[in-house]
């Protein structure tokens, strides 16, 4: 339908065009015809002998009365050649549409608080509904009144997908957390040890390499890696692929995003040293599901960097293992919508749909993408309507 409205709009345009230059080549054609005319009354004249000069200006003021009565009285177009070119608004204007402009900003920078408080407390969300299922320290999180509270807290948080006040959110937040570390203290302080672990390791293999290289531990540990060609057991390789995402993971909880990245990478190397070995059905199904999560991990700590491009980059290697992955399908889509790529969000998040069709956040975000889509679409017909106009 946009289209046939961009055709009409454009054949009426070009009719218009015809019509004015049908005008302009007649009015150009009457023009010349009536100097052709005075052309010939002229020849038609005799010549006139020399005159006097008090004669010759007498004729010159005769002349230029003549004229005078011919020609029409200049239009207020023409008498305004000459002077000062015209802003095309008025002062008053564009101080409305500065206001405009930075109640707009203001706007954004509003929705974007909201999705970040939003943001925190699906991560804790996530965050305890698997450390409760499948963590290092999931009996210590065994509580019915905390899987209670972190249901009742998702089924608020997608009832909430419309809320633009950033406090409930994080009130909803500091509550869940706050019920977590009440019912389950022995969980977080096992967290806590295994995170001054990890970090005490760390500061070691930093003083035990005398190497001044100038490298900093995680490239060292990288090097490590890389030149790591020992023919282990299956179950030692992926033993140090668990441990390093389980790092990983750590260091992310304890806000350390850039080395929980290198985390997941080196259990990714790890991981494909697998790669020609001779693994069972049920090996290569570990190894595929890992590297997935692994890759899907890697993708959330570059969002939460704001590096969109890199986090589309992991989504792409975790859809390469499995395309129909609705995590994956997802966090692409976000990536995709950040990028303004909203086709393709859409894409997505139809394709994550038809697996899981309940799912609060796809249809949250599918929500929101065909929202964007509509703006654009509305946007575009409106940009080529006054250009039409013009």
């Amino acid at each position: 339908a946009d289209e046939r409205e961009r055709a009409n709009v454009a054949a009426a345009a070009a009719e218009e065009a015809k019509k004015l230059q049908a005008e302009v080549e007649a009015s150009l054609a009457a023009a010349a015809a009536a100097e052709g005319e005075g052309d010939g009354d002229a020849q038609a004249q005799p010549p006139s002998g020399p005159s006097s000069g008090a004669a010759a200006e007498a004729e010159e003021e005769e002349e230029a009365k003549e004229a005078a009565a011919v020609l029409p009285p200049p239009s207020s177009e023409q008498m305004e050649v000459d002077e000062e070119p015209k802003t095309p608004m008025e002062d008053e204007t564009w101080r409305t549409l500065a206001e405009l402009e930075d109640e707009m900003c203001a706007r954004d920078a509003a929705v974007a608080f909201v999705a970040e408080r939003r943001n925190a407390l699906e991560t804790l969300i996530l965050e305890l509904r698997s450390a409760s299922s499948a963590g290092p320290h999931a009996a210590l999180l065994s509580s019915d009144d905390l899987r209670s509270a972190v249901d009742e807290a998702e089924q608020w948080l997608w009832d909430s997908a419309d809320n633009d006040d950033p406090e409930p959110f994080a009130s909803k937040y500091n509550d869940l957390d706050s019920l977590a570390k009440e019912l389950c203290p022995a969980y977080f302080e096992a967290v806590e040890a295994d995170k001054k672990k990890v970090e005490a390791d760390m500061e070691a293999e930093a003083k035990n390499d005398d190497d001044p290289d100038g490298l900093d531990d995680d490239e060292r540990h990288e090097d490590r890696l890389n030149a790591d060609t020992r023919k282990l057991k299956f179950s030692d390789r992926f033993r140090l692929v668990q441990k390093n995402k389980d790092e990983g993971t750590e260091l992310f909880k304890g806000g350390n995003v850039h080395h929980a990245i290198k985390r997941y990478r080196d259990a990714l190397a790890h991981a494909a040293k697998f790669v020609g070995a001779n693994l069972s059905p049920d090996q290569e199904h570990q190894v595929s599901k890992i590297k997935l999560d692994l890759h899907i991990n890697v993708a959330l700590c570059w969002s939460k960097l704001d590096n969109v491009d890199q986090s589309l980059r992991a989504c792409n290697e975790a859809l390469k293992l499995d395309d129909k992955h609705p995590k994956a399908l997802y966090r692409r889509a976000v990536a995709y919508d950040h990028l303004k790529r909203f086709d393709d969000a859409k894409a997505d998040v139809t394709n994550a749909l038809a697996n899981v069709p309940e799912d609060k956040a796809l249809l949250a975000l599918q929500k929101r993408v065909d929202a964007q889509i509509a703006r654009q679409k509305k946007k575009e017909k409106d940009m080529w309507g006054k250009a039409f106009k013009k």
